[in-house]
């Protein structure tokens, strides 16, 4: 039997939308999307690419391939973010178990996932040349970066599992067992968000903190706005100010890297995505309080902060975050 490392259980908080409650076994993170064949709101935004979670309804990015996906153990092993952001849409309640695998793995790393999870698919972006035995013994499948039109099945099958890598201290990766509950149940869902936020994040999506800010742009209906790999940092804050994106969170590294980068264009993105015209010494302000930050999620609050208390103040903070 598979070996999985189960998290503390949490408080169970079942998910809700018009006064209904959806049974755990049937549920699907599609269901919570577009309940009761409600429009869909929410969109993605790639590089280069712009997808409108509406279009799911009338296609798939997997073609006509989605359904026989149905009761596998899939590892999810795109190397950009916004296929696998599709992709969990698609098989969540589709596939019995997926599993979010990381850009960094080496081929014997991914072997040794695909093992222990008993995996007997892969999703890609492209048809993958021959490599190790573990590997080409899984069924390809391709995901594409547009849904394609056609008819599509999304009656949700499967408590599907939700299984993220972590390294532990050998750096051998080991998975960790979560579901679709367990990771969004305390999140708000569209029919009981407020304001209209527009997200994005420095984190992975296939990394728990990611994967978080995913679930909360989806479950809310929001806009999401989702870094390229090997996107330079300038670039990734200049399409996230032109999306309007009003929440971005990040560690204080990504916003040092960021700031302390001097690239032009970092200071004019970051005050575009901020909604306001910072001064400089308000930027140095920012930078400064980061030394002793443990987490921001920007923009207005904190602008407001550094406009309205001393340097001092600002450094005592221990936690600041938008509201």
């Amino acid at each position: 039997m598979t070996q999985f490392f189960v998290p503390e259980p949490r408080v169970a908080i079942d998910f809700a939308f018009n006064g209904m409650r959806k049974k755990p076994e049937v549920s699907s993170l599609w269901d919570f999307i577009a309940p009761s064949g409600a429009a869909v709101s929410g969109k993605f935004h790639g590089r280069g690419a712009l997808v409108a979670l509406e279009q799911l309804r009338a296609g798939s990015t997997f073609g006509s391939a989605l359904e026989s996906l149905r009761g596998r153990s899939v590892l999810i092993a795109t190397r950009e973010q916004l296929p696998t952001a599709l992709a969990l849409i698609e098989l969540d309640g589709v596939a019995r178990r997926m599993v979010l695998c990381t850009p960094d793995l080496t081929p014997e790393q991914l072997a040794g996932v695909a093992a222990t999870a008993q995996a007997d698919a892969i999703v890609l972006e492209a048809p993958r040349a021959p490599g190790s035995a573990a590997l080409d013994s899984l069924a390809p499948y391709v995901v594409t970066p547009q849904p394609v039109p056609g008819p599509v099945e999304r009656a949700a099958g499967f408590a599907t599992e939700w299984i993220l890598l972590t390294s532990g201290t050998t750096g051998t990766p080991k998975l960790v067992l979560h579901t679709l509950q367990s990771l969004g149940g305390a999140l708000p869902t569209q029919a009981q968000s407020g304001a209209r936020s527009i997200w994005s994040t420095f984190y992975d999506i296939r990394r728990y903190g990611g994967l978080q800010i995913y679930l909360r742009a989806v479950l809310s209906g929001s806009p999401l706005v989702l870094s390229s790999s090997g996107e330079p940092t300038p670039d990734f804050l200049a399409r996230a100010a032109a999306a309007g994106v009003t929440h971005i969170s990040g560690t204080p590294s990504h916003w040092r890297r960021a700031l302390m980068s001097g690239h032009a264009a970092i200071s004019t993105a970051i005050r575009t995505v901020f909604g306001v015209v910072m001064r400089a010494d308000e930027m140095r302000i920012m930078v400064w309080s980061l030394r002793s930050s443990k987490s921001l999620v920007p923009p207005g609050e904190f602008v407001a902060r550094a406009r309205n208390a001393s340097i001092n103040a600002i450094e005592n903070d221990s936690y600041l975050q938008y509201r």
